[in-house]
């Protein structure tokens, strides 16, 4: 967020004040922006996953910013390098597995629980305050797996901590290319993303609203910043206010559905 807001910023006065939330998704960053007789005006980054309506009430002039996806992970000593494998070995040693995600309502709560419906196994929630010890605990053997961030679980794969299993995206990560992901893997409808936009005040003129977007598709399109995101597993990604919107609306009909196929509710 404030690595995007930098390369917005160089176009605009803005001074970046942000709040966030790291408990449960969605996570919301705030930050002021200065814009002539618009001071003060909030501008919302929010990484969202679902059930959003009521948060981004109020809110128009949506934007696009990145994308990423999650990288299953397992401890190096399990005996599985795939991701039939893993399946294979759950329904072979029922609630003998538990994955540990950054929290109820995160994208790897979400992970798992679609993992588990749609490969037919039952594997052990354990949620933990945060990625850090999530990860501690995984390599410490309290909990086998893990659906995390690429860059909270490369160095462990490189090191040999960890297993990557695959990747919750469409495409495969430049982070790990060697990983590949669960649709190539047997579940083709088996997809989640962080997403990451940008939502001005309602009201907001239009003019100002397209020049935000121009300036964030001229940051997005810096190869420098495509570069560092690249190596973080995060994709760039810009398009208009209207087609972010209908993506938007999509992405809730998608996980209102898909959550109530799994059996989360709250």
């Amino acid at each position: 967020v404030a690595l995007t807001a930098s390369y917005v910023g160089s176009d605009f006065s803005v001074l970046n004040v942000f709040e966030n939330s790291h408990s449960a998704m969605p996570l919301v960053y705030k930050f002021t922006s200065v814009w002539g007789n618009h001071e003060g005006s909030m501008l919302l980054w929010v990484l969202i996953l679902a059930l959003f309506g009521a948060l981004v009430a109020g809110f128009s002039g949506n934007l696009p910013a990145t994308l990423t996806a999650n990288v299953l992970a397992v401890r190096a000593s399990l005996p599985v390098s795939t991701l039939a494998e893993l399946i294979d070995f759950a329904k072979k040693n029922p609630a003998k597995l538990s994955y540990g995600s950054f929290g109820n309502g995160t994208t790897a709560h979400f992970a798992g629980e679609m993992l588990k419906s749609q490969a037919g196994v039952f594997i052990v929630h354990i949620p933990y305050r945060g990625i850090a010890p999530a990860i501690t605990d995984l390599i410490g053997g309290v909990v086998q797996m893990t659906f995390d961030t690429p860059t909270a679980v490369l160095g462990h794969v490189k090191s040999g901590k960890l297993k990557a299993i695959a990747v919750t995206g469409e495409r495969r990560l430049p982070a790990l290319p060697q990983v590949p992901t669960f649709a190539e893997q047997g579940l083709p409808h088996f997809e989640v993303v962080q997403w990451f936009g940008v939502f001005a005040p309602a009201g907001l003129p239009q003019p100002i609203v397209a020049r935000l977007n121009a300036a964030l598709v001229k940051a997005l399109a810096a190869q420098d910043l495509r570069d560092r995101f690249s190596s973080q597993g995060v994709e760039a990604v810009s398009s208009t206010p209207a087609e972010f919107a209908a993506y938007v609306k999509n992405e809730a009909v998608r996980w209102a559905r898909s959550l109530k196929e799994m059996g989360i509710t709250g």
